[in-house]
């Protein structure tokens, strides 16, 4: 921003930082010499979905290394402030990653493979004639193991979830 002309404190003012003892603002006696030129004129909050709920920003870049920082409270508010919200969490290793993509991107194709299996196996079973029971009965049997494959999927997908939650 100040490159493309804008005041340098001005540019400053539009970016909040914040770290693991909370937002960048001028109350906190904790900060380090580079911290003090972007603090904020802000109350004290201690929690990043806070933050995010108090300054509706358009986006969010992670580069603190705390883990799981960008959770599902995190991402919703800023989808509620936000048609296209901005979200990357850059910290490396990915072990300190502040959101898991990959791990969400796998259990939703998971899900996604398993919901077809299970489709796929009521219209076999929907297709067979009644009469026929032996083919009927195996066929319900794999329609029932691809539901309960569903089943379990969801429920990884939820326990995962339950990880994303903030302390």
């Amino acid at each position: 921003m100040a490159a493309a002309g804008m005041d340098i404190h001005e540019a400053r003012r539009r970016n909040a930082l914040f770290d693991v003892n909370g937002l960048l603002v001028t109350s906190r006696e904790d900060l380090a010499e580079f911290q003090k030129p972007f603090v904020q004129n802000y109350a004290p909050i201690s929690t990043f979905v806070e933050a995010v709920k108090a300054l509706k920003p358009t986006g969010i870049i992670g580069v603190s290394g705390i883990p799981k920082l960008f959770n599902r409270a995190v991402i919703e508010t800023m989808a509620e402030t936000n048609r296209r919200p901005i979200i990357f969490p850059y910290s490396n290793p990915t072990s300190r990653s502040e959101c898991y993509v990959e791990k969400r991107r796998h259990i939703e194709l998971a899900l996604e493979q398993a919901r077809y299996e299970a489709a796929r196996a009521r219209r076999q079973y929907d297709a067979v004639d009644p009469d026929n029971r032996l083919v009927a009965a195996e066929l319900e049997q794999r329609w029932n193991a691809c539901l309960l494959a569903v089943r379990a999927i969801e429920d990884e997908r939820d326990a995962w979830r339950q990880t994303l939650k903030p302390p």
